[in-house]
């Protein structure tokens, strides 16, 4: 793209792979919308869309810049010449408040992510409430800039190959499947009397429950299988790397019951 296109900055603290999930609406609808914009999309920390989310967006973001300054991402791409828009996915009134104050002047449009629209209300735009799901609210904030409903599409694509070894997994059994997962970090992960508990209430009212083993501590396979035998577990074991492990996953979604 030329110089002088529109710029359009996403600009977001950190995305953990739940928070980069919830942005996929808001980006794809931002290229529907600004198909002759530059998108760049910064973070304060770390971001799943540089990582193992970043197929997802590949088409979506023409530049990242994670683990940099707001002022940096601005610096380096807004003397390109074009408009530029920032829309801000982090949360805190205050801060908000700040940025849209050190903005002034600046020749940036900024919407941020406030949590009701009375905040961020212009004149000759109907004031509405935003949804209360943080997915809708950054997919809300783009419908804003371009003033129109946009398709929300949350859909990821799963490769034939990952579809093959689900169903390989699942095999013949055609009970309703169930996934679970207790691994997380920090005081968030499940004990192995919880994932058995679980599991062998879902199995004793017929369902078949595959459990997930995925990175973070949590129970061990081995503790597992000691207390609930009929619990299958799906994980390192089957030699995947971590792109190929997350369509296996989805793929497993898809066929889930839960």
């Amino acid at each position: 793209m030329g110089s002088t296109a529109p710029l359009l900055i996403f600009y977001a603290r950190n995305d953990a792979l739940g928070d980069g999930l919830l942005r996929l609406p808001a980006l794809r609808a931002a290229r529907t919308a600004f198909p002759q914009s530059h998108i760049v999309y910064g973070t304060m920390g770390n971001s799943s869309l540089t990582g193992v989310l970043r197929k997802h967006v590949a088409s979506l973001i023409d530049d990242f810049r994670a683990v940099t300054p707001l002022s940096a991402v601005l610096a380096e791409f807004k003397p390109r010449g074009g408009q530029t828009t920032l829309v801000d996915f982090r949360t805190g009134v205050p801060g908000l408040l700040v940025t849209g104050l050190q903005l002034i002047g600046r020749g940036v449009r900024y919407e941020p992510n406030f949590a009701g629209y009375m905040l961020s209300w212009r004149a000759g735009v109907r004031w509405t409430l935003r949804p209360e799901h943080n997915a809708w609210r950054y997919h809300r904030l783009v419908e804003r800039l371009a003033g129109r409903h946009l398709p929300f599409d949350h859909r990821l694509d799963v490769p034939k190959a990952a579809r093959a070894m689900a169903r390989q997994l699942r095999g013949a059994d055609q009970r309703p499947l169930i996934l679970l997962g207790g691994n997380a970090k920090g005081n968030k992960f499940m004990s192995d009397a919880q994932v058995a508990a679980v599991a062998g209430n879902l199995i004793d009212a017929g369902c078949r429950v595959l459990y997930l083993v995925t990175p973070g501590s949590g129970p061990s396979p081995q503790t597992l299988a000691a207390k609930e035998p009929r619990l299958q577990l799906v994980g390192p074991e089957l030699g995947l790397d971590a792109e190929a492990f997350s369509d296996l996953l989805l793929a497993l979604g898809e066929m889930a019951a839960a």
